[in-house]
Protein backbone atom coordinates (compact mmCIF):
# COMPACT_ATOMS: atom_id res chain seq x y z
CA UNK A 1 0.00 0.00 0.00
CA UNK A 2 0.63 3.38 -0.17
CA UNK A 3 2.14 5.30 2.99
CA UNK A 4 2.09 9.31 3.86
CA UNK A 5 5.10 11.21 1.97
CA UNK A 6 8.31 12.13 3.95
CA UNK A 7 11.12 14.30 2.87
CA UNK A 8 14.05 15.43 4.98
CA UNK A 9 17.09 17.42 4.29
CA UNK A 10 20.49 17.73 6.25
CA UNK A 11 23.70 19.43 5.66
CA UNK A 12 26.44 17.75 4.41
CA UNK A 13 30.18 19.10 4.97
CA UNK A 14 32.17 21.76 6.22
CA UNK A 15 30.13 24.80 7.26
CA UNK A 16 30.22 28.41 7.40
CA UNK A 17 31.28 29.54 10.85
CA UNK A 18 28.85 31.78 13.60
CA UNK A 19 30.25 34.86 15.01
CA UNK A 20 33.22 34.89 17.23
CA UNK A 21 31.87 34.86 21.19
CA UNK A 22 33.24 37.50 23.75
CA UNK A 23 35.04 39.47 21.95
CA UNK A 24 36.57 42.36 23.95
CA UNK A 25 39.25 45.39 22.86
CA UNK A 26 41.17 46.92 25.55
CA UNK A 27 43.68 49.97 25.64
CA UNK A 28 47.24 48.82 26.78
CA UNK A 29 49.55 51.73 26.73
CA UNK A 30 49.80 51.96 22.81
CA UNK A 31 48.59 48.59 22.20
CA UNK A 32 45.13 47.70 21.82
CA UNK A 33 44.44 44.04 22.10
CA UNK A 34 41.35 42.15 20.97
CA UNK A 35 40.44 38.98 22.48
CA UNK A 36 37.80 36.48 21.30
CA UNK A 37 36.53 32.53 21.66
CA UNK A 38 36.90 30.54 18.16
CA UNK A 39 32.88 29.55 16.92
CA UNK A 40 30.90 26.74 17.57
CA UNK A 41 31.33 23.37 15.89
CA UNK A 42 27.85 23.99 14.76
CA UNK A 43 28.00 26.41 11.35
CA UNK A 44 25.49 28.79 10.09
CA UNK A 45 23.59 25.52 8.05
CA UNK A 46 23.76 22.76 11.27
CA UNK A 47 26.96 21.35 9.76
CA UNK A 48 30.37 20.92 11.05
CA UNK A 49 33.24 23.86 11.76
CA UNK A 50 36.54 22.84 12.62
CA UNK A 51 37.89 25.80 14.90
CA UNK A 52 41.11 24.79 13.99
CA UNK A 53 40.59 25.85 10.45
CA UNK A 54 38.74 29.49 10.77
CA UNK A 55 40.92 31.91 10.09
CA UNK A 56 39.69 36.01 10.74
CA UNK A 57 39.80 39.15 8.86
CA UNK A 58 40.80 42.12 11.81
CA UNK A 59 39.37 45.47 10.92
CA UNK A 60 39.89 48.80 12.81
CA UNK A 61 37.83 51.91 12.57
CA UNK A 62 36.00 50.17 9.21
CA UNK A 63 39.79 49.39 7.39
CA UNK A 64 41.19 46.01 6.77
CA UNK A 65 44.57 45.28 8.57
CA UNK A 66 45.19 41.78 9.34
CA UNK A 67 44.35 37.97 8.87
CA UNK A 68 45.05 35.85 11.89
CA UNK A 69 44.75 32.16 11.98
CA UNK A 70 44.76 29.63 14.63
CA UNK A 71 44.91 32.56 17.29
CA UNK A 72 41.82 34.15 19.62
CA UNK A 73 43.87 37.12 20.00
CA UNK A 74 45.38 40.28 18.66
CA UNK A 75 47.29 43.22 19.18
CA UNK A 76 47.56 46.30 16.78
CA UNK A 77 50.36 48.49 18.48
CA UNK A 78 49.95 52.06 16.74
CA UNK A 79 51.33 55.62 16.85
CA UNK A 80 48.73 58.05 18.44
CA UNK A 81 49.61 60.88 17.64
CA UNK A 82 49.68 63.50 20.63
CA UNK A 83 46.62 65.82 21.89
CA UNK A 84 44.13 64.51 19.80
CA UNK A 85 41.48 62.34 20.71
CA UNK A 86 39.17 59.59 19.21
CA UNK A 87 38.38 56.23 19.43
CA UNK A 88 39.45 52.73 18.28
CA UNK A 89 37.37 50.19 17.40
CA UNK A 90 38.03 46.33 15.96
CA UNK A 91 35.55 44.39 13.36
CA UNK A 92 36.01 40.75 13.48
CA UNK A 93 35.09 38.42 10.96
CA UNK A 94 35.66 34.88 10.62
CA UNK A 95 35.49 32.64 7.30
CA UNK A 96 36.86 29.25 6.47
CA UNK A 97 36.51 26.60 2.95
CA UNK A 98 32.97 27.23 3.12
CA UNK A 99 32.74 30.85 3.51
CA UNK A 100 32.39 34.54 5.57
CA UNK A 101 30.85 34.26 8.88
CA UNK A 102 29.02 37.37 10.03
CA UNK A 103 31.01 40.62 11.12
CA UNK A 104 31.64 41.70 14.63
CA UNK A 105 32.41 45.08 16.31
CA UNK A 106 34.22 45.03 19.50
CA UNK A 107 33.58 47.88 22.04
CA UNK A 108 35.06 51.09 21.37
CA UNK A 109 38.08 52.32 22.98
CA UNK A 110 38.60 55.53 23.39
CA UNK A 111 42.02 57.64 23.22
CA UNK A 112 43.86 61.07 23.78
CA UNK A 113 44.94 63.61 26.18
CA UNK A 114 41.43 64.95 28.06
CA UNK A 115 40.39 67.95 28.17
CA UNK A 116 41.53 69.81 31.67
CA UNK A 117 38.34 70.29 34.19
CA UNK A 118 36.49 72.01 34.30
CA UNK A 119 35.66 71.96 31.20
CA UNK A 120 32.71 74.11 29.12
CA UNK A 121 31.75 74.31 26.03
CA UNK A 122 29.24 77.65 24.22
CA UNK A 123 28.27 78.55 21.21
CA UNK A 124 29.41 81.74 21.49
CA UNK A 125 28.43 83.78 18.31
CA UNK A 126 26.53 80.21 17.05
CA UNK A 127 29.75 78.60 16.97
CA UNK A 128 31.55 75.84 19.03
CA UNK A 129 33.91 77.20 21.72
CA UNK A 130 36.48 75.74 24.07
CA UNK A 131 38.73 77.39 26.55
CA UNK A 132 42.23 77.30 25.54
Amino acid sequence: GEGVAVSDSAYIGIDIPLDAKNMKAVKNGNNFVLTWEAPDAVGANGGYVDASQVKYFIGANGQAIDVVEGETTYTNKIELPENVQGYFQFQLQPYNIAGMGTQTASNLLNFGTPYPVPYAESFANAKITKPA
